[in-house]
């Protein structure tokens, strides 16, 4: 699985790991899982500790972190927008530099960072997105993985996972600006975004302080959302909010509803799961890490990273005496090498054109001939001679139509196998009525079954190969008749398995 990535969301309250892969036809989810904090004492996930449980979490539920991309908390992480004028290039990076400076209460040369801009062309300016968090969080968050035996491809934050997901799904609008509201446990973060651009990224607490003592959740959530989209339309007065976006846990329906009645704002909850099929069941709560592991994937992705494995090139070598001189025979070779082909290929073309040439020849003759032949036969003889070829042509096509042509079928199968079928054996019988001028043909393909940890039963999966078949236009249109033969469940190398027998007839 060449395009199988990890996203490890390292949360607050959970750790979160979904393991996705690249298709031609869309993403397939491989392993999720959840793991709950909760009622771990705090001082036994402080720092490095914090690894113990993600390494014992990997190895209870078998995932190995392969190209594992990861994220630091939105409370760890500095996020600002901001635009520039345009500059030529070698003079944007000592201008941003200076810009970021007047939102980053750090030393630059004390933080990691991270930067793309986009050109806007109307009003000559640049746009620029700088993500900055310091050093030593970012390097506790290193060796946390580490000591987990994890090399991660990049570190971003859970805002930008968040909105690629949804960019996914196809929930953010290209006109309007899109307020995206993360909710876990009692803690949330919004991000107003556009598909391309986060202009806010805003993290608060749905518990009661001093000043909120008579606030429920909601309300702290109500009032939070209302105070970040009065600070957008301030600074940015011609972007409009489309809609609110709650990305979370269960329960977020009845919050949708109340937002919308209370903030006039199309409110809907989104579900991650649909980016992998309507059946696909997905762990609530996990959307951070379905963001994560969707990392390159999109088109319009913009790979924004706090750390990046870095892949350092050799340095080339000056070439010793002895090498220049295998070089020099290397050419000096292939040049006479290449002369001797050149030689065979023209010799070989010109025997070709002289086979070609002599066949014309061949057929002027034959037409000649067979002009001269023909010319002087009446219509009836003419007419005999057609009847006769038909006949022939009638014999040929018949035995045309006795061959069996398996290529769609063969390539059909194998894509409606969903994930935990496999086939052992597949056997064809054809037969064809010589009085009927028709043929009949069946299939019947033999495997196992392995749901492993997928929310379904061997038997599910099965009636879901049973069902694609089916649905498939090509087996559909050829096979009237599909029926299970036989299914008999078994151990194989200490796991369960059921073996089947399905048949595919006209």
């Amino acid at each position: 699985m060449g395009n199988l990535q990890t996203g490890i969301n390292l949360g607050k309250y959970f750790i979160e790991v979904v393991q996705v892969n690249k298709t031609l036809t869309g993403y397939q989810l491989i392993n999720q899982g959840k793991m709950d904090l909760t009622d771990i004492p705090e001082q036994e996930l402080s720092g490095i500790q914090r690894s113990g449980y993600l390494k014992r979490f990997l190895e209870e539920n078998r995932i190995e972190p392969l190209n594992v991309v990861t994220a630091l908390p939105d409370n760890k992480v500095i996020l600002r927008y901001f635009t520039i004028p345009m500059l030529p290039a070698k003079e944007r990076e000592s201008a941003i530099r200076f810009e970021a400076q007047k939102y980053i209460p750090f030393k630059l040369d004390e933080v990691a960072s991270s930067l793309f801009t986009l050109p806007d062309k109307e009003r000559k300016e640049l746009r620029v997105v700088f993500v900055a968090t310091k050093k030593d969080v970012l390097q506790e968050h290193l060796l946390i993985l580490k000591e987990a035996n994890i090399e991660p491809l990049a570190i971003e934050t859970p805002a930008w996972a968040l909105m690629r997901l949804l960019h996914a799904l196809g929930l953010l609008s290209k006109k309007d600006l899109t307020a995206l509201v993360y909710v876990e446990k009692n803690e949330a973060v919004i991000t107003l975004c556009d598909q391309e651009i986060p202009y806010l990224v805003r993290d608060f607490s749905l518990t009661p302080s001093l000043e909120t003592v008579n606030l429920n959740a909601y309300d702290h959530l109500l009032r939070e959302i209302q105070l970040s989209l009065d600070y957008h339309y301030k600074h940015f007065p011609g972007l409009n909010i489309g809609k609110i976006i709650l990305v979370g846990g269960n329960g977020l329906e009845e919050w949708a509803g109340n937002l919308f009645r209370d903030l006039k704002i199309p409110t809907l909850v989104a579900n991650p799961g649909l980016i992998f099929g309507r059946k696909i069941g997905l762990t609530p709560g996990i959307s951070i890490a379905v963001g994560l592991a969707l990392r390159g994937f999109l088109v319009q992705d913009k790979r924004i990273s706090l750390w990046e494995e870095k892949v350092v090139a050799p340095k080339p070598e000056k070439p010793r005496e002895e090498e220049k001189a295998v070089l020099r025979r290397i050419f000096v070779g292939g040049t006479i090498l290449g002369l001797a082909v050149m030689f065979f290929v023209q010799s070989t073309l010109s025997r070709q054109v002289k086979i070609i040439r002599d066949n014309l020849t061949q057929v002027k003759k034959v037409r000649e001939r067979i002009g001269k032949e023909f010319a002087h036969k009446d219509k009836a003889e003419l007419n005999n001679l057609h009847q006769e070829w038909r006949k022939r042509n009638n014999v040929f096509l018949n035995l045309l139509g006795k061959r069996l042509y398996l290529t769609g079928y063969l390539s059909e199968i194998p894509r409606l196998l969903p994930a935990g079928v496999w086939l052992e054996n597949m056997f064809v019988e054809s037969k064809f009525d010589d009085l009927l001028g028709s043929k009949s043909l069946k299939i019947i393909m033999e495997g196992k079954v392995f749901a492993g940890k997928q929310n379904k039963s061997e038997s599910d999966l099965l009636n879901e190969f049973m069902m694609n078949i089916k649905n498939s236009p090509l087996l559909a249109q050829d096979f009237r008749k599909i029926e299970l033969g036989f299914m008999e469940k078994g151990m194989e190398r200490e796991f369960p398995v059921t073996r089947f027998r399905i048949i595919c007839a006209k």
